[in-house]
């Protein structure tokens, strides 16, 4: 049984019918207005406007939803309702908008701020709620009319509401930097990789740099282990997803031979490796066992297992050894 929280003092319990208009009507709009449109891919899952349109009022005011500027829009449909999509207009273009059909539109009353409104409308309980109340048959489920009107939420005091939304606000700010300068940062490795790893154009680095071939620096490893029934296996998951335990459903037969593998080798599947099936063995998993199925080598210690790996997953190399690779059905390494 879970555990009711208390309601802050001043908060009164309310209905969203009791602090909102639910798909209201908005007044008319002269055809040759611009407006703003909002396709459903235009609302996006974190809650904001991404690509909307202009178009004129006269191809927009029959058959799509209208809404206002301060009004919050719910997507109704599954499984956009579930995947958070909604948001708070803002900016509209002579601040009236139409958008698609498939969404619920709040309207606040004197008694909210639409910033609250739409943080309530995002909430787990709400869309977790909706989801179980939805009507209508697999992949035209929707979100009725009725349970977003009668839907039980704490109401605080205005002012409560306004400093909640600046917390949530900054929050949210902090969250999209931090967001940007990953995906900056992610940008800035994968340039640096492809500007080291493809032929160096600066004569500085040039110098230092050799053309060798991998067998140059691998040595295969053939420690001879034990066999299929007694072996502690070990495998290769695939998408650079690294080096684990074997999960044994069946003993294995006692003619097949494996191989003992030590922790720092280079290991991949035969059969997966343009699947991304490769990777270094931890140090946890030293002295497990494989077959030749998936052969590990010992690296020279001349090269950096980290610089090797990142050279693997270079879509160049990808390109190059699906020429290479053998097999009928699935590509093999040999």
């Amino acid at each position: 049984m879970s555990k009711i929280l208390p309601v802050p003092n001043g908060w009164k319990p309310a209905k969203i019918k009791d602090a909102a208009h639910v798909n209201p009507r908005s007044n008319s709009v002269d055809d040759d207005s611009l407006v703003t449109f909002l396709p459903m891919n235009a609302v996006s899952e974190s809650g904001l406007i991404e690509g909307a349109e202009i178009r004129k009022a006269i191809d927009v005011k029959k058959g799509f939803t209208s809404f206002e500027t301060g009004d919050v829009l719910v997507a109704k449909i599954t499984p956009c309702f579930e995947n958070y999509k909604g948001c708070l207009c803002t900016d509209l273009k002579n601040d009236r908008g139409y958008g698609s059909t498939e969404f619920h539109v709040l309207r606040p009353k004197k008694n909210i701020t639409g910033e609250y409104l739409h943080i309530l409308t995002r909430t787990h309980h709400f869309r977790g709620t909706g989801e179980l109340n939805m009507t209508g048959t697999a992949g035209q489920k929707r979100v009725p009319t009725v349970f977003v009107k009668n839907y039980d939420f704490p109401l605080p005091q205005l002012s409560e509401q306004k400093t909640i939304a600046d917390l949530l606000s900054t929050w949210d700010e902090a969250i999209e930097k931090t967001e940007r300068l990953i995906q900056a940062k992610e940008e800035l490795f994968k340039w640096l990789l492809r500007e080291l790893i493809s032929e160096p154009r600066n004569t500085q680095i040039t110098t230092e740099w050799k053309i060798v071939k991998i067998g140059s620096f691998l040595t295969e490893s053939r420690i001879s282990g034990t066999n299929g029934r007694d072996a502690q296996k070990i495998t290769v998951k695939l998408y650079g997803k690294g080096v684990v335990a074997k999960d044994e459903k069946r003993i294995g037969s006692e003619t097949t031979q494996y191989c003992v593998r030590k922790s720092g080798q280079f290991i991949y599947s035969k059969l997966d490796f343009l699947n991304g099936a490769f990777g270094i063995i931890p140090e946890e998993l030293g002295g497990f066992e494989s077959t030749l199925d998936l052969p590990a080598f010992d690296i020279s210690d001349s090269v950096s297992k980290d610089w090797f790996l990142y050279y693997l997953i270079r879509p160049e190399y990808y390109t190059r050894q699906l020429g290479l690779a053998k097999g009928a059905t699935k590509s093999q390494k040999g």
